[in-house]
């Protein structure tokens, strides 16, 4: 099936047999390399080959009883700036949980494109309580829907934290890959975006060291090359590391929640557009909150200088 470039979006059926996958052990990252460069071989980007929705079907993955990390959740509070609790785990770090669950659904051998390139273009979640550090939780993963889209396609894994039956925590993460000659990232700004005044449109200013990708993939356990080094990042076709985009938006809730009381509950949504460069420097814009969204804001993260956008979102507190 070809992609067609201005196409409409297009749900695609899963017609092939449910999986399941018992995870007693997460994949580690040489491991998880190794399988992705085996896996990659004949898979294209942006191109379903012939007869692959046949034996695609829901891939579901679970892992059971998982206990939190308590070194990590402290490294992931100071490499974000979080200024919460150091005995709350904040809700973007809940996230990196599904790293390796969302691998073996990529990796698996019915997914049909490569695993090398896949773009994370968007991330949900929503945190419906307070999770403690002594918690055991239960994970759950699953390939939620696949759509062609005008830029190539996107595959929606859903993702879903339950203590004991209470679910505490969902989200849904959006990988696109890419199509031949899809342009990346979002639309430049012509100019830099002019510094604002006051709560709503407040511009604030946030260092990108050049180590953050290190620090952070400690934290979270994304160690994917393009975060490392200049040397790896090349290997990759990037001219200098980029950050991770998990980085850039809990880096931008860290700030958002520096002025709010301790929160029980937060949604938050972010689309990601340009990458950030390490080291360099961001911007991070608040919008007015909006009556009808339960207090909700809307934020970007870009680039002060070229005004390039870097991501976009909104963070809701539900009552």
């Amino acid at each position: 099936m070809s992609q067609v470039t201005g196409a409409p979006t297009r749900v695609l059926p899963l017609q092939g047999p449910a999986q399941q996958i018992e995870l007693r052990r997460p994949l580690t990252a040489p491991e998880q390399l190794t399988r992705a460069l085996w896996r990659a071989r004949g898979r294209a980007q942006g191109r379903l080959p012939e007869g692959a929705l046949t034996r695609l079907g829901p891939i579901e993955v679970w892992r059971r009883q998982l206990a939190l990390d308590r070194a990590r959740v402290a490294r992931f509070h100071a490499v974000c700036a979080v200024r919460s609790r150091a005995d709350r785990v904040p809700a973007a770090f809940l996230q990196t949980l599904f790293l390796a669950p969302m691998a073996s659904v990529v990796l698996h051998r019915s997914y049909p494109f490569s695993p090398l390139g896949l773009v994370h273009l968007r991330q949900r979640f929503e945190q419906r309580r307070a999770v403690s550090l002594d918690e055991r939780l239960d994970l759950r993963c699953w390939l939620a829907e696949l759509r062609e889209t005008s830029r190539g396609y996107e595959s929606d894994c859903g993702l879903e934290l339950r203590s004991g039956a209470e679910l505490v925590w969902s989200g849904s993460t959006t990988f696109l890959s890419r199509g031949a000659g899809a342009r990346s990232g979002g639309t430049t700004r012509r100019t830099p975006a002019p510094p604002a005044t006051g709560q709503d449109g407040e511009m604030i200013t946030i260092e990108v060291p050049g180590d953050v990708g290190r620090r952070y993939a400690r934290a979270s356990g994304d160690y994917n090359p393009h975060h490392l080094f200049t040397l790896t990042a090349r290997l990759v076709g990037f001219r200098r590391p980029i950050a991770q985009g998990m980085w850039t938006l809990a880096r931008a809730i860290a700030e958002l929640e520096a002025t709010e009381p301790e929160v029980e509950r937060v949604a938050v949504e972010g689309t990601f557009k340009r990458p950030v460069f390490m080291p360099g420097v961001m911007a991070l814009r608040v919008g007015e909150a909006d009556s009808d969204h339960e207090g909700g804001r809307p934020f970007e993260v870009f680039n002060p200088r070229r005004g390039e956008p870097h991501l976009v979102g909104r963070v809701c507190y539900p009552r």
